[in-house]
């Protein structure tokens, strides 16, 4: 299974996510008033993975890694800073992260290995403030609504 052969990969991308993270905070801190890329970065590997994101930012940053098949992940936002890091390893993986434009900044990782994991979660406050989601094995579903 994808879950196995993929974990040095992931976490290599994991690790190259969190230079590029703390290098776009050293842009922010340098370049205050500059204009700066609002940046979604995508690899898959397998068949069949989709994924959406619908962003109008003031700054965004959006990191996805898809090893397997089938996978899923929508994401709309309005933004006000956020960086989010979703990666699924596996079948039938799905993320829908909507965002109903309460940020001033968030940071969240998502992380999923298996079988039919289901992240669904709308909103952002000081509750998913750096929030890190791990699910592993199948058939699981996580939803998270927080709204101010």
């Amino acid at each position: 299974m994808y879950c196995q052969e993929n974990k040095s990969t992931v976490q290599v991308f994991l690790d190259q996510t969190s230079l590029q993270i703390t290098e776009q905070k050293k842009n922010l801190t340098n370049n205050a008033g500059n204009s700066i890329s609002r940046t979604v970065q995508i690899q898959q590997i397998g068949r069949n993975n989709r994924v959406n994101t619908n962003t109008i930012s003031a700054t965004n940053q959006t990191q996805i890694l898809q090893f397997g098949e089938k996978n899923d992940i929508f994401q709309e936002l309005i933004a006000g800073r956020i960086q989010n890091t979703f990666v699924q390893s596996g079948y039938e993986n799905s993320v829908v992260h909507l965002n109903t434009s309460g940020s001033k900044s968030h940071t969240a990782t998502v992380v999923q290995y298996g079988l039919r994991q289901n992240l669904i979660w709308v909103g952002d406050n000081s509750l998913s403030q750096n929030m890190v989601v791990r699910m592993r094995g199948k058939k699981q579903t996580v939803l998270i609504r927080n709204r101010k």
